[in-house]
């Protein structure tokens, strides 16, 4: 029994030594930089918000919600950079690509962030939370086909906006397209 019960936990302990040198798990200078370009994209989303009010806790206004997603990009970004200060330095195996797919997708959703924040000025909630939310379910890979993402975006973003208007009267920017319309 006891040459059994060194078998396994020399079975586990091999186990663990393999997950932590997964190939496939960012580097720290990958977390570094994934947490500091999001710790980035928060604060410019932050401004921006400001920028549109925020409101009252009873009373938001159209700066609440992209203040949130930031809220949560910052505190993304900090678990990042401490993920970063307590993971082993290792080298990344010659056959591995530069940025894993998990990473890229991180800063693919960022990049899409970024870009919502600067479609609202420019063409409005509406559209550019629906463009948004229609690069987010190809990123997230949604099981659905092109147009069944659309239609999602579409009828997502439109019971948003008419819950958040209805609801809390909020006014979301029409971005300078709204003014023409």
């Amino acid at each position: 029994m006891a040459h059994h019960d060194t078998a396994h936990e020399q079975g586990t302990e091999a186990m663990l030594n393999d997950l932590s040198e997964d190939a496939s798990a960012p580097s720290r200078t990958t977390l570094l930089l994934m947490g500091a370009v999001v710790i980035g994209v928060a604060v410019a989303v932050f401004v921006t918000a400001r920028g549109y009010g925020l409101g009252e806790l009873q009373h938001p206004g159209p700066g609440s919600f992209p203040a949130l997603i930031a809220a949560g990009m910052g505190i993304m970004g900090v678990l990042l950079l401490a993920q970063a200060a307590v993971e082993n330095p290792r080298r990344r195996p010659a056959n591995t690509p530069l940025i894993a797919a998990g990473t890229r997708r991180v800063l693919f959703m960022g990049a899409v962030l970024t870009v919502y924040v600067v479609g609202l000025y420019t063409v409005g909630f509406t559209i550019s939370s629906v463009l948004a939310t229609l690069a987010m379910t190809h990123v997230l890979d949604a099981k659905l086909s092109w147009l069944g993402r659309a239609t999602y975006s579409v009828v997502l973003v439109l019971i948003v906006e008419l819950v958040m208007t209805a609801v809390f009267s909020v006014r979301f920017p029409g971005g300078l397209v709204g003014i023409f319309l």
